[in-house]
């Protein structure tokens, strides 16, 4: 659904979230949360990316799962390719630290949509960018959901053994 306000057109599918404000959605899994959020969000990213962040929670003991809030970000302009670059920022420095306070919650991934690539090319993979997202702390996987397939990539951190 799509409304109008004064200052454009913008996505509304709160509703539709897989964590849809009041209603938590939890899930067993950082997968599980990750393939319902791609459920909904692939299908709309034809021309621009969305993102979010997936967080985790202990309930009653155990590790749960969910997405936070969705972002939508810019389409392709000229040499600039589609992107969430804004909306990943504002999700890393402010909407986490909400999480934290609101729910004891920690982000463990960030999820986002790649659009429909032209004739002849492949927007499956991760860019040298996601990659380097790798490297903020917190962030443990970043996945990639391909318009063109239905694929579910994840690049995870290494994690860095000690020998001594």
């Amino acid at each position: 659904m799509f409304r109008k306000n004064d200052k454009g057109v913008r996505a509304d599918y709160r509703d539709q979230e897989p964590s849809g404000g009041k209603n938590l959605r939890l899930f067993d899994s950082e997968h599980g949360a990750a393939a319902a959020w791609a459920d909904l969000f692939r299908g709309r990213s034809a021309i621009v990316e969305y993102g979010a962040f997936i967080y985790s929670l202990r309930v009653g003991g155990e590790k749960k799962y969910y997405t936070g809030r969705t972002h939508v970000g810019m389409g392709s302009h000229g040499r600039i390719r589609a992107n969430v670059v804004i909306p990943f920022i504002y999700m890393y420095l402010f909407q986490s630290v909400i999480e934290l306070i609101k729910r004891g919650a920690r982000i463990e991934a960030f999820i986002h949509s790649h659009p429909q690539p032209g004739p002849g090319y492949t927007c499956r993979n991760h860019s040298p960018e996601d990659l380097l997202l790798l490297k903020l702390p917190g962030i443990k996987t970043v996945y990639v959901i391909p318009f063109e397939n239905t694929e579910i990539n994840a690049a995870a951190r290494r994690s860095r053994a000690h020998v001594g």
